[in-house]
């Protein structure tokens, strides 16, 4: 995508009073850091500025932090009045804005999408503008290019943010690309400093969290596919905490699910070399495609992915034991 197009959307910024911002539910770093940067960018944009953040469901415990040491809040429900303007940030597919949906596509304000993950069609139906740019790290890092691309001044509080959104989806760098390299040197040219971002992301994992991590993984099912290990566990809660867990232990590709409320939740992890040597995308060819099929939703990163659907856990599983063996020629043989 041109971020220094005509068709900018920040450049709508400057026109736009009332300013709504909105991201997923459960809102994790990249989500919030990207909403606050565009509150902090229409205020440099000009003067007498009403922008509203929103967060369906709340944030997470390590997204709380980074919004304690800013200062900032969002709102779990949109107020009830007119927005001249409305950004959508870091948002996949519509189910995840929740309750919040249906008010969102009832606007006849302005809307916009800025997202890093492939362009789900559910999410055409709730904006009239989508940028989406799957080459990027983070939404963290269009956001610092859409402001760069429309010639707005970003200040160092913004910078900060950015830099915490853009190192915690690119899991401190790891994924980072030259063009990302190059945002990162910028942000810190304009007061960001990546020892202090780094430090403010590392957080000790609640007790819970921990405990979740440690029972999925002593009841977890382990497959050998070919040369791959492949790992599968069920658990109530923390799902893509413990599925980035099982890849850290050793399995290529994991899956942790459980069954909460009538549906399943599953997050998928792979590792990059898994990604590179089989060009399998969880978020496209594995979660959205079941999740179109099934009637839920999903999507993600080619190494990071989820969904939610109505389908029984034992079936999911299955249905990724014969996706994985299908793409890779194998069969899967328990360890």
């Amino acid at each position: 995508m041109r971020y220094s197009s005509a068709r900018n959307p920040l450049r709508r910024l400057a026109e736009a009073r009332r300013i709504l911002v909105v991201t997923h539910r459960n809102a994790d770093v990249d989500a919030v850091a990207s909403a606050y940067a565009m509150k902090l960018l229409a205020s440099a944009a000009g003067p007498r500025k009403d922008v509203t953040m929103v967060s369906p469901e709340g944030v997470t415990l390590q997204s709380k932090k980074v919004l304690s040491t800013f200062g900032a809040r969002f709102r779990e429900e949109i107020p009830s009045r007119d927005y001249d303007l409305v950004f959508v940030t870091d948002t996949g597919h519509s189910a995840l804005l929740s309750a919040q949906l249906d008010a969102i596509k009832s606007m006849k304000s302005y809307r916009v999408l800025i997202d890093h993950h492939p362009l789900d069609e559910s999410m055409k139906e709730v904006v009239d503008s989508a940028l989406v740019d799957i080459g990027a790290s983070s939404a963290s890092e269009m956001v610092f290019l859409l402001a760069e691309g429309a010639g707005i001044k970003m200040g160092r509080r913004a910078a900060k943010v950015l830099l915490l959104g853009l190192m915690a989806d690119s899991q401190f760098l790891t994924l980072a690309s030259n063009r990302t390299i190059d945002t990162v040197k910028k942000l810190c040219g304009l007061g960001a400093n990546l020892e202090e971002a780094r430090s403010l992301l590392r957080t000790r994992r609640d007790v819970s969290e921990s405990i979740a991590r440690i029972k999925a993984s002593k009841r977890a099912s382990y497959f050998r596919a070919g040369e791959w290990l492949v790992a599968f566990t069920t658990v109530g809660s923390f799902q893509a905490s413990v599925a980035r867990s099982l890849v850290e232990v050793g399995a290529d590709v994991s899956l942790a699910l459980g069954e909460v409320e009538g549906e399943t939740r599953a997050s998928l992890r792979s590792t990059q070399i898994f990604k590179e040597k089989t060009s399998i995308h969880l978020g496209t060819d594995f979660c959205k495609a079941f999740a179109d099929r099934s009637g839920g939703a999903g999507g993600g990163h080619p190494t990071a992915a989820s969904m939610n659907v109505p389908a029984k856990p034992d079936a999911v599983v299955q249905a990724f034991k014969d996706f994985v063996g299908a793409r890779l020629g194998v069969t899967l043989k328990e360890v």
